[in-house]
């Protein structure tokens, strides 16, 4: 599975995005089809892959985001930390096993990407409908001031 090495894929391809590397796995489409489970067995097959996993949620630098830790009770933990609310954490969950872990925090990641992508796609949709709508109105516009005669141009 693609999306487990997608941090590793990052760091060496260099000028890509997390975002663009999960588009490339067909995600987006066929999200239905992946579960938390199947994450988690890949994880299983590639364990490498849940310290790089770590390191991507320490890196990330976003005001709200999902993030995966080894808490000071030893626990790993995943969490939603968002610096403009109060608390600043949410849904915080401990497990003790890194790779439960980081299946969770692969799945909320990429859900939340998904759900960006789905919005952006609804908000150009609602842009585009606003412009063809106003382009019409602006047609029968013209049309009415053209209906007038030609007196109804005159610079006055």
């Amino acid at each position: 599975m693609q999306i487990v090495t997608m941090p590793r894929r990052f760091h060496s391809l260099g000028n890509i995005s997390i975002f663009s590397l999960l588009e490339q796995t067909g995600y987006f489409e066929l999200h239905d089809q992946v579960s938390e489970s199947d994450i988690r067995n890949a994880l299983a097959r590639d364990p490498e892959c849940v310290p790089e996993w770590m390191q991507e949620s320490e890196d990330q630098r976003c005001p709200a985001a999902w993030y995966f830790v080894l808490n000071e009770e030893g626990c790993y933990e995943v969490g939603y930390l968002d610096l403009k609310s109060d608390p600043n954490i949410t849904d915080r969950v401990q497990y003790e096993n890194a790779i439960d872990a980081c299946a969770a925090f692969i799945m909320h990641n990429i859900e939340d990407m998904r759900l960006y992508r789905l919005q952006e796609q609804q908000r150009r949709q609602q842009r585009r409908q606003r412009q063809q709508r106003q382009a019409k109105e602006r047609k029968q516009r013209e049309g009415k001031e053209g209906e007038g005669g030609r007196g109804s141009n005159l610079n006055i």
